[in-house]
Protein backbone atom coordinates (compact mmCIF):
# COMPACT_ATOMS: atom_id res chain seq x y z
CA UNK A 1 0.00 0.00 0.00
CA UNK A 2 2.89 2.33 0.79
CA UNK A 3 4.30 1.74 -2.70
CA UNK A 4 0.97 2.69 -4.32
CA UNK A 5 0.69 5.87 -2.28
CA UNK A 6 4.20 7.01 -3.12
CA UNK A 7 3.66 6.12 -6.78
CA UNK A 8 0.35 8.04 -6.90
CA UNK A 9 1.90 10.95 -5.05
CA UNK A 10 4.79 11.20 -7.48
CA UNK A 11 2.34 10.98 -10.38
CA UNK A 12 0.34 13.91 -8.96
CA UNK A 13 3.51 15.96 -8.48
CA UNK A 14 4.54 15.17 -12.05
CA UNK A 15 1.16 16.31 -13.39
CA UNK A 16 1.12 19.44 -11.25
CA UNK A 17 4.65 20.35 -12.32
CA UNK A 18 3.59 20.29 -15.98
CA UNK A 19 0.71 22.70 -15.50
CA UNK A 20 1.72 26.33 -16.04
CA UNK A 21 1.30 28.35 -12.86
CA UNK A 22 -0.63 31.55 -13.44
CA UNK A 23 -3.42 33.29 -11.60
CA UNK A 24 -6.20 32.30 -14.04
CA UNK A 25 -5.52 28.82 -15.42
CA UNK A 26 -8.23 27.39 -17.68
CA UNK A 27 -10.53 24.86 -16.04
CA UNK A 28 -9.40 21.95 -18.20
CA UNK A 29 -5.83 22.32 -16.90
CA UNK A 30 -6.70 22.10 -13.22
CA UNK A 31 -6.29 18.62 -11.84
CA UNK A 32 -8.05 17.64 -8.66
CA UNK A 33 -8.28 13.93 -7.92
CA UNK A 34 -11.31 12.70 -6.03
CA UNK A 35 -9.35 11.17 -3.16
CA UNK A 36 -6.47 13.29 -1.88
CA UNK A 37 -3.96 10.47 -2.31
CA UNK A 38 -0.64 12.17 -1.76
CA UNK A 39 -1.70 14.91 0.58
CA UNK A 40 -1.30 17.49 -2.17
CA UNK A 41 -3.84 20.26 -1.87
CA UNK A 42 -4.97 21.05 -5.39
CA UNK A 43 -7.02 24.15 -6.09
CA UNK A 44 -10.80 23.70 -6.28
CA UNK A 45 -12.48 25.61 -9.12
CA UNK A 46 -13.84 28.97 -8.06
CA UNK A 47 -16.99 30.64 -9.30
CA UNK A 48 -15.01 32.32 -12.10
CA UNK A 49 -13.69 28.97 -13.37
CA UNK A 50 -17.10 27.32 -13.59
CA UNK A 51 -19.41 27.77 -16.51
CA UNK A 52 -21.78 30.66 -15.90
CA UNK A 53 -25.38 29.58 -15.28
CA UNK A 54 -28.28 31.66 -16.49
CA UNK A 55 -31.19 31.67 -14.08
CA UNK A 56 -34.65 31.19 -15.53
CA UNK A 57 -37.03 34.11 -15.19
CA UNK A 58 -40.75 33.75 -14.54
CA UNK A 59 -41.46 34.77 -18.16
CA UNK A 60 -39.11 32.06 -19.43
CA UNK A 61 -40.74 29.47 -17.17
CA UNK A 62 -44.18 30.41 -18.48
CA UNK A 63 -43.04 30.11 -22.11
CA UNK A 64 -41.48 26.71 -21.34
CA UNK A 65 -44.71 25.54 -19.68
CA UNK A 66 -46.71 26.70 -22.67
CA UNK A 67 -44.29 24.94 -25.02
CA UNK A 68 -44.55 21.70 -23.05
CA UNK A 69 -48.35 21.81 -22.85
CA UNK A 70 -48.81 22.63 -26.54
CA UNK A 71 -46.31 20.02 -27.68
CA UNK A 72 -47.57 17.26 -25.41
CA UNK A 73 -51.21 17.86 -26.36
CA UNK A 74 -50.67 18.29 -30.10
CA UNK A 75 -53.59 16.36 -31.67
CA UNK A 76 -51.83 16.03 -35.03
CA UNK A 77 -48.63 14.39 -33.80
CA UNK A 78 -50.07 12.93 -30.61
CA UNK A 79 -47.84 10.66 -28.57
CA UNK A 80 -46.27 9.07 -31.63
CA UNK A 81 -42.91 10.82 -31.29
CA UNK A 82 -39.55 9.97 -29.79
CA UNK A 83 -38.28 11.80 -26.73
CA UNK A 84 -35.55 13.56 -28.70
CA UNK A 85 -38.03 14.83 -31.26
CA UNK A 86 -40.41 15.90 -28.51
CA UNK A 87 -37.77 18.02 -26.76
CA UNK A 88 -36.51 19.49 -30.05
CA UNK A 89 -40.06 20.67 -30.76
CA UNK A 90 -40.29 22.20 -27.28
CA UNK A 91 -36.96 24.00 -27.75
CA UNK A 92 -38.04 25.29 -31.16
CA UNK A 93 -41.36 26.54 -29.72
CA UNK A 94 -39.55 28.15 -26.78
CA UNK A 95 -36.86 29.84 -28.87
CA UNK A 96 -39.45 31.09 -31.41
CA UNK A 97 -41.62 32.73 -28.76
CA UNK A 98 -41.75 36.54 -28.94
CA UNK A 99 -41.83 36.65 -25.13
CA UNK A 100 -38.17 35.55 -24.92
CA UNK A 101 -36.74 37.73 -27.69
CA UNK A 102 -33.40 39.15 -26.60
CA UNK A 103 -32.87 36.52 -23.93
CA UNK A 104 -30.26 33.78 -24.36
CA UNK A 105 -31.35 30.77 -26.38
CA UNK A 106 -32.05 27.67 -24.30
CA UNK A 107 -30.75 24.68 -26.20
CA UNK A 108 -30.31 21.65 -23.97
CA UNK A 109 -31.50 22.84 -20.58
CA UNK A 110 -35.23 23.07 -21.39
CA UNK A 111 -35.63 19.43 -20.40
CA UNK A 112 -33.72 19.94 -17.15
CA UNK A 113 -35.72 23.01 -16.21
CA UNK A 114 -38.98 21.26 -17.05
CA UNK A 115 -37.96 18.40 -14.76
CA UNK A 116 -37.45 20.81 -11.87
CA UNK A 117 -40.72 22.60 -12.54
CA UNK A 118 -42.66 19.35 -12.84
CA UNK A 119 -41.14 17.87 -9.67
CA UNK A 120 -41.72 21.03 -7.63
CA UNK A 121 -45.29 21.52 -8.84
CA UNK A 122 -46.16 17.84 -8.21
CA UNK A 123 -44.87 18.13 -4.65
CA UNK A 124 -46.78 21.35 -4.10
CA UNK A 125 -49.98 19.76 -5.43
CA UNK A 126 -49.69 17.26 -2.58
CA UNK A 127 -49.20 20.09 -0.08
CA UNK A 128 -52.15 21.97 -1.54
CA UNK A 129 -54.34 18.86 -1.34
CA UNK A 130 -53.37 18.41 2.32
CA UNK A 131 -54.19 22.05 3.03
CA UNK A 132 -57.53 21.68 1.25
CA UNK A 133 -58.35 18.62 3.33
CA UNK A 134 -57.61 20.51 6.55
CA UNK A 135 -59.56 23.58 5.42
CA UNK A 136 -61.95 24.82 8.08
CA UNK A 137 -65.17 26.48 6.97
CA UNK A 138 -64.86 30.14 6.17
CA UNK A 139 -61.24 29.89 5.06
CA UNK A 140 -60.43 31.70 1.81
CA UNK A 141 -58.34 30.41 -1.11
CA UNK A 142 -55.49 32.65 0.04
CA UNK A 143 -55.58 30.99 3.46
CA UNK A 144 -55.44 27.54 1.85
CA UNK A 145 -52.51 28.63 -0.33
CA UNK A 146 -50.66 30.00 2.71
CA UNK A 147 -51.27 26.72 4.57
CA UNK A 148 -50.02 24.78 1.53
CA UNK A 149 -46.80 26.81 1.55
CA UNK A 150 -46.36 26.01 5.26
CA UNK A 151 -46.96 22.29 4.66
CA UNK A 152 -44.46 22.33 1.78
CA UNK A 153 -41.87 24.06 3.97
CA UNK A 154 -42.38 21.53 6.78
CA UNK A 155 -42.23 18.53 4.43
CA UNK A 156 -39.34 19.54 2.17
CA UNK A 157 -37.42 22.04 4.34
CA UNK A 158 -37.47 24.60 1.53
CA UNK A 159 -39.76 27.38 0.38
CA UNK A 160 -41.86 26.72 -2.71
CA UNK A 161 -40.61 29.16 -5.33
CA UNK A 162 -42.58 27.97 -8.35
CA UNK A 163 -46.00 29.34 -7.50
CA UNK A 164 -46.18 30.98 -10.94
CA UNK A 165 -45.73 27.55 -12.55
CA UNK A 166 -48.28 25.95 -10.23
CA UNK A 167 -50.85 28.66 -11.07
CA UNK A 168 -50.29 27.94 -14.77
CA UNK A 169 -50.51 24.14 -14.41
CA UNK A 170 -53.01 23.68 -11.58
CA UNK A 171 -56.07 23.32 -13.83
CA UNK A 172 -54.47 20.74 -16.09
CA UNK A 173 -55.58 17.16 -15.44
CA UNK A 174 -52.09 15.99 -14.47
CA UNK A 175 -51.67 18.56 -11.69
CA UNK A 176 -55.21 19.19 -10.47
CA UNK A 177 -54.78 16.88 -7.48
CA UNK A 178 -57.26 14.54 -5.89
CA UNK A 179 -59.59 17.27 -4.73
CA UNK A 180 -59.74 19.20 -7.98
CA UNK A 181 -59.91 22.92 -8.08
CA UNK A 182 -62.64 25.14 -6.72
CA UNK A 183 -62.14 27.75 -9.45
Amino acid sequence: MDFQQSQSSSFLHLLNSQVPHNDNPPQFLSFSPTPDVGGSASRAPTGEDRKQRCKWSIAEDLVLISAWLNTSKDPVVGSEQRAGTFWKRIQAYYNASPKVVGLPKREKNCKQRWGKINEGVCKFVGSYDAATKQRPSGQSEDDVLKAAHEIFLNDYKANFSLEHAWRELRNDQKWCGTYGNSQ
